[in-house]
């Protein structure tokens, strides 16, 4: 090999290997993005998990979705029990303003972006902030969106972790029934 086949060798396998880390960069920025729509969506499967803790029990190990629910509650095949902790539960989200058809609905797009691809470990949704959450909703759907996903951060802030959107509390049922209670309590006094 002479030296000039040698430099162009040299050349291209630069070349080469420049290109490789472009690749490279390009396929963790994609992950990276792939890795936040699923933590986004994350936000309404806490949701559903908060849900079917309160309705099942902690730990019976469901996992429906809240339309799922509200479809075996109106189909009958909810036990006498389930359905009356699905009433609490609707009438729960009710105190806070949300109606649970409104809920299903405004929540099927950040649904969308974790079923059918993956969903996030433990460990990922404990470090994920209100303001990632908000964040990444700007850039996936844009600015309008980050009012919406807040209002939803709210709703989950009443059975999750402090600072962990993601993260429920571990007796979500418990927690629940308290603030069922204290509504209760509000809306007597109110009268």
């Amino acid at each position: 090999m002479t030296r000039s086949e040698l430099r162009a060798l040299k050349a291209e396998v630069r070349n080469l290997d420049s290109r490789l880390q472009l690749l490279e960069s390009q396929l963790e920025s994609q992950l990276s993005r792939d890795r936040r729509s699923i933590l986004l969506g994350q936000l309404a499967g806490t949701i559903d998990e908060a849900a079917g803790a309160y309705v099942y029990g902690d730990s019976n190990g469901y996992f429906r979705t809240l339309g799922q629910l509200k479809n075996a509650y109106e189909s009958g095949v909810l036990k006498e029990a389930e359905s009356e902790r699905w009433q609490e539960f609707c009438s729960y989200l009710m105190g806070m303003g949300w109606a649970m058809g409104r809920l299903i609905n405004e929540t099927k797009p950040l649904r969308k972006l974790c079923m059918g691809v993956a969903h996030a470990s433990a460990s990922e949704k404990a470090q994920v902030t209100a303001g990632d959450l908000l964040e990444w909703a700007a850039e996936k759907f844009g600015p309008l969106s980050v009012t919406h996903v807040a209002e939803l951060v709210e709703v989950v802030s009443a059975f999750t972790k402090p600072g962990q959107p993601l993260v429920c509390v571990d007796d979500v049922r418990g927690t629940i029934s308290a603030q069922l209670r204290q509504q209760g309590e509000q809306q007597q006094g109110g009268q």
